[in-house]
């Protein structure tokens, strides 16, 4: 090799080496991870210093993908919304807006919605007088930021009783109705129909007959629903299309409060469409409120609530009965009889039918939005574990009790309720639970210190064996679940004993469900404060959110006065999700998760969806869409999403005639890491470096190329001569 070559080569390799080192250097200059401590940090206020009531909803005004915060004064009679800084990693300082309720009356709940479909969101406010037996709502319709954000004046809404109405969407138009008992009127539930258009902008809502259909075989009728209640607007049936779940009043004093579940029905040319009465029961004595969703992870909702007897306390889920997914592997389980080849065919396409259909009920990966009529809720756990899983508290938290309510109120409001709520911290697939509770020797109603805790959703096998009841489910299904304490990394929450209310949620959607926890003391009873607890857990697993909006617009909406705009704030309730994923030992699991299904009573729901898939190898192998449209298809699927991203789905259609969802718009957003910059310098570092050894042989090549041309040229004259 020449000289010059082999000084080139000796340039090249000192040019990599530096590249590589200045790689190195811009990679420790870039914005290094917030937290460092492996579980959960607290992370302080993020700019609410000063929460009044506390936080009453979150929402994404602006369309940025972050979530917003509304808050309440001390008085409970201004409204404020706090925007996100992504860039401080706090709330904004200053509200973007303050409105207060023309009635003067205390706000009790808010729900943000796009109720007039313009892809904004707007605000629903629920007041009651005190000592008042009506619930007065009015309706703030937003506006950009550019035109002051939110209208100078709400419109009227018709009031309705203390029991307060749930957002529905009860003609299956993805326009935002309620359901509920409208003041000083019959005895049965109505719905204020949604009635807002391009050519009516002042009257929100007629109250109209409510949406329930006669059946033939004589179901009951609708009944009146608690104060409070957690009833919910979610899919009972499986088939991706919101139904009702309704928690009833007692028919007496002392008397367990009973439910009741109405299917959705679409309109044919014969029938209209509305629910239909499906089955009702009774809730144990004691219940608290109620959550929904699949805890075990078989593509069903489930039901979650807390409750307390003479003996104990307990964490319970009720098991929605459904027809199981098909066979998830390849099994001997025809016996001698058993086609391998039809056995591979049927794994592939989600599994098998035996030959007695009545003995092997299941759903194929490609019908999971197929209803089952015959789904069963077991509240009084006659069949086992497989139907009602109970977990002592005496198991988890000795002397603890479930705090069921916030008694911690100032100038005669009333108490809030206090649900389980759920959330997929690990992101393994099976929702956890975060529970308030009452420590030993602090007052039963709640108005002392309190404990937070983290209820871990494992497998019973894996929880230590002298725990004879979990031991005991094992037994009856080895994939039966159970729940366990966490407290390795959780010091922080032992610190805080006084949380009120509390909600899982994405802190700067950076793909990890973070705690926000609402303190109050029992000396300033009214007055609440804000701590949010960072989830800085590894865990080695994947998630994926999903948001539907409401078909308002496609991607952007673009209204005739003023800038286009992102609709990223219409959320749709009632959406649901359906979806298969394999796991790395081949088996295939299949989920269900519902979009703001309960709207009642300060629930604290974020628009969006979180879900956790476990570890797989694969991308999601199916996912289907439910929205609430009654049309003959009304939910969307997708193949091969990406998992640890954000799914986006809007349901638009120019022509209303024309809904088909393979039209729906898609969008899918990847949450970037703080490593891409440096990765990316060093890749092009490496690049141009290759580029320049090559261009540099290249030329080698031709210099030798053309020095043997020119002596085999000289060659060839010497021999002529």
């Amino acid at each position: 090799m020449p000289v010059w070559a082999r000084r080139l080569l000796l340039a090249l390799a000192i040019a990599a080496c530096c590249l590589t080192t200045r790689a190195y250097a811009a990679w420790s200059l870039l914005p290094q991870k917030r937290f460092r401590f492996q579980g959960l940090i607290d992370a302080g206020v993020l700019g609410l210093y000063d929460v009044g009531s506390g936080i009453v909803a979150w929402g994404d005004w602006n369309g940025d993908q972050y979530l917003d915060a509304f808050t309440l004064s001390d008085d409970r009679k201004t409204l404020s919304l706090t925007l996100w800084d992504h860039t401080d990693f706090a709330f904004s300082s200053h509200p973007l807006f303050a409105i207060s309720p023309a009635s003067g009356d205390p706000i009790i709940n808010v729900v943000p919605a796009d109720f007039n479909k313009d892809g904004r969101l707007d605000v629903l406010v629920k007041t009651q007088a005190t000592n008042s037996d009506q619930l007065k709502m009015e309706l703030w319709l937003g506006r950009s930021i550019q035109d002051g954000a939110i209208e100078s004046k709400p419109l009227q809404v018709p009031p309705s009783t203390l029991a307060q109405p749930l957002v529905v969407d009860a003609t299956g138009d993805m326009e935002i109705d309620l359901l509920g008992l409208p003041y000083n009127s019959s005895s049965s539930l109505q719905m204020w129909r949604n009635s807002l258009s391009a050519t009516n902008t002042t009257a929100a809502f007629e109250v109209q007959r409510g949406p329930f259909l006669s059946s033939s075989d004589g179901g009951e009728e609708p009944c009146q629903l608690a104060d409070p209640h957690s009833s919910a607007f979610v899919d009972i049936d499986g088939d991706c299309l919101a139904d009702l779940f309704l928690v009833c009043a007692p028919s007496s004093k002392g008397s367990r409060q009973r439910y009741q579940i109405w299917i959705a029905v679409k309109p044919t040319d014969k029938a209209e469409g509305g629910f239909t009465f499906s089955r009702s029961g009774q809730l144990p004595l004691g219940a608290g409120p109620l959550s929904f969703a699949d805890m075990n992870r078989d593509g069903t909702t489930d039901v979650v609530f807390a409750s307390c007897d003479s003996k104990d306390c307990y964490v319970n889920v009720v098991y929605n009965r459904q027809m199981a997914l098909c066979d998830k592997k390849v099994t001997a389980a025809g016996g001698a009889a058993f086609d391998k080849t039809q056995g591979w065919a049927d794994w592939l396409t989600g599994g098998h039918y035996d030959d007695v259909v009545s003995s092997r009920r299941c759903r194929r990966t490609e019908a999971l939005c197929v209803a089952d009529d015959e789904f069963s809720f077991d509240f009084d756990g006659q069949n086992g574990t497989k139907a009602l899983l109970q977990v002592p508290f005496s198991t988890l938290l000795p002397g603890h009790k479930p705090l069921f309510e916030d008694a911690l109120t100032a100038n005669g409001a009333k108490s809030q309720p206090v649900s389980l709520v759920v959330g997929d911290f690990d992101k393994n697939g099976y929702p956890d639970l975060l529970v308030l509770t009452i420590p030993p020797g602090q007052p039963s109603d709640g108005t002392g210190k309190t404990a937070v805790n983290v209820l871990r959703n494992v497998r019973c096998s894996a929880v230590n064996s002298n725990i004879k009841e979990a031991q005991s489910a094992c037994k009856e299904d080895d994939e039966a679940r159970w729940y366990s304490v966490i407290t390795e990394g959780a010091e922080v929450l032992a610190n805080i004993d006084d949380a009120r209310a509390a909600s899982w949620v994405d802190v700067d959607e950076d793909g990890s469900l973070d705690l926000m926890l609402l303190r109050g003391r029992r000396q300033d009873r009214g007055v609440r404060s804000v701590t949010f607890v960072q989830n800085n857990y590894f865990y080695d697993a994947f998630f994926l959110k999903a948001l539907t909006l409401n078909g308002a617009c496609s991607s952007f909406c673009e209204p005739a006065q003023g800038p286009k705009f992102r609709p990223w704030g219409a959320f749709l309730p009632g959406a649901s999700y359906k979806f298969t994923v394999l796991d790395p030992n081949g088996n295939r699991r299949a989920q269900q998760v519902g979009q703001c299904s309960q709207s009642s009573y300060r629930p604290l729901l974020t628009p969006y969806s979180y879900f956790g898939l476990g570890r797989t190898n694969n991308y999601v192998e199916s996912m289907l869409v439910g929205s609430t449209l009654h049309a003959p298809q009304h939910f969307l699927s997708m193949e091969g999403v990406i998992p640890n991203s954000q799914v986006i789905i809007s349901p638009y259609a120019d022509d209303k005639d024309d809904v088909d969802p393979s039209r729906w718009k898609r969008e899918l957003y990847l949450q970037p890491g703080d490593w891409i910059p440096a990765v990316t310098a060093t890749l092009v570092s490496l690049i141009v470096a290759l580029c320049g050894f090559v261009y540099f042989r290249h030329q080698q090549e031709r210099r030798q190329d053309e020095a043997e041309r020119k002596k085999g040229v000289m060659a060839l004259n010497f021999d002529a001569l």
